[in-house]
């Protein structure tokens, strides 16, 4: 919907539709990271959680974003950030000690796929990258619902996480149409997005007539991942359109 492309945007306004998703289904169905925005850079206060991540405006694969250890640090950080117009928005820095690796749930349509990847670089998304398709399990197909429920319905979109050591997930941020497919797959992801297309031409809803259905590898009755030999597993991708990080 045009309501969508406006509000996808600029960070702010789609952090806080999803804090009142949160608000709506509880923080354990969408684990959403926690997140403080400061309309002017250079206007940072000392957040309640160290260390974190500064994010300035609305870049994205892996600019204007820092990592920042210490109160010291994020003084530092403001002076420079003082000379900018643009806002910042801060968050917890989730270190390689706790995250295991990087997930990405992709809608399209009706049409889900799950993707995992390790990095070894706090920037996902900078340098090489081992990206791996894994199971949509229920809960990441539920991410996927309500993700492509803000604003007016969002056809495509993508959901991108992080996932603990200790099992739980951790949410960073929802992308609508502008986000990119994985290497490889393009043709087949392509398909559902021309069926989209079509729906929208002839007034239809794509979603309409049928339930959600997950590209494989298909979701198991546990929700567990399903044998390795179902999978596009071990990919190596140092270019990958895969664009967002902490």
């Amino acid at each position: 919907s045009w309501e969508s492309i406006m509000n996808c945007q600029e960070r702010p306004w789609l952090h806080a539709a999803l804090l009142d998703l949160v608000d709506a289904v509880g923080h354990d169905a969408f684990p959403l990271i926690d997140q403080q925005l400061f309309p002017l850079a250079g206007s940072i206060s000392f957040p309640s959680f160290m260390p974190c991540v500064i994010k300035v405006g609305h870049a994205e694969a892996g600019y204007g974003k820092m990592r920042v250890f210490s109160d010291k640090d994020l003084t530092d950080a403001s002076s420079l950030l003082a000379l900018h117009r643009d806002y910042a928005t801060i968050e917890p820095y989730i270190d390689e000690d706790a995250r295991e690796y990087d997930l990405r749930i992709q809608k399209i349509g009706p049409h889900i796929r799950a993707y995992k990847r390790y990095s070894p670089n706090w920037k996902g998304n900078v340098g090489t990258a081992l990206i791996e398709e894994i199971a949509v399990t229920p809960a990441y197909a539920r991410w996927a619902e309500l993700a492509a429920g803000l604003f007016g319905g969002i056809d495509i979109c993508t959901v991108d996480a992080i996932h603990l050591h200790d099992g739980s997930d951790v949410i960073l941020e929802v992308n609508d149409t502008a986000s990119g497919f994985m290497t490889g797959n393009e043709w087949e992801d392509n398909l559902p997005v021309a069926a989209v297309v079509r729906a929208r031409l002839a007034g239809d809803d794509p979603c309409a007539g049928g339930s959600v259905l997950a590209l494989h590898p298909p979701v198991s009755s546990e929700g567990n991942q399903t044998d390795a030999s179902q999978t596009d597993a071990g990919d190596v991708d140092d270019d990958s359109d895969w664009s967002s990080d902490q």
